[in-house]
């Protein structure tokens, strides 16, 4: 659906707790198997994006498997979040493997699969659908990552309703 049709958003405002709660659910299971505990650190006053929820929750639920999945058993991952006029800033944290530096540029590419990984059950396209939902939402993704210390995904999406034209047709075609 994501690389063959055009998608029409359903740009709502959505409460970044209320976000974060969601998407951590579905993952509470294989989180609490592992010992991997999961902290939402709440900013002060309201926050929140518009986007459309559906899409805005499997981006960030694409990154937050991926976090599980490279954080050790026992580990922890930190959402936080902050918001300024123009967008609210998610920073999702884990303490897992990192990526080395020379795949950072390539992570969110189709079908990249790190080294490490090509062992673990996949197909090298969550991140690359997360880059591309952040994307149609005006946003933006970038990653901070150490090998052995951990990488720090940064979300920056609108605050501002005005960032979407309603009656848009948004295509995820993508020419790559």
């Amino acid at each position: 659906k994501l690389e063959s049709h055009g998608v029409m958003f359903h740009v709502e405002r959505i409460e970044m707790t209320e976000l974060l709660e969601a998407v951590s659910e579905l993952l509470r299971e294989i989180m609490t198997e592992r010992g991997i505990s999961f902290v939402a650190e709440e900013s002060k006053g309201e926050c929140f994006i518009y986007g459309d929820r559906q899409w805005t929750e499997e981006a960030v639920l694409n990154i937050l498997k991926n976090c599980v999945e490279h954080t050790p058993d026992g580990g922890r991952i930190v959402a936080s979040y902050s918001q300024n006029p123009i967008y609210t800033e998610l920073q999702i944290e884990d303490g897992g493997s990192g990526f080395h530096a020379k795949e950072l540029p390539h992570i969110f590419e189709r079908f990249y699969r790190e080294e490490k990984a090509r062992s673990v059950e996949g197909n090298g396209l969550g991140l690359s659908i997360v880059k591309s939902i952040i994307d149609l939402h005006h946003g933006n993704i970038d990653v901070i990552s150490q090998v052995d210390v951990g990488s720090t995904f940064i979300i920056k999406l609108p605050s501002e309703r005005k960032s979407f034209d309603l009656k848009e047709k948004i295509s995820l075609n993508r020419k790559d």
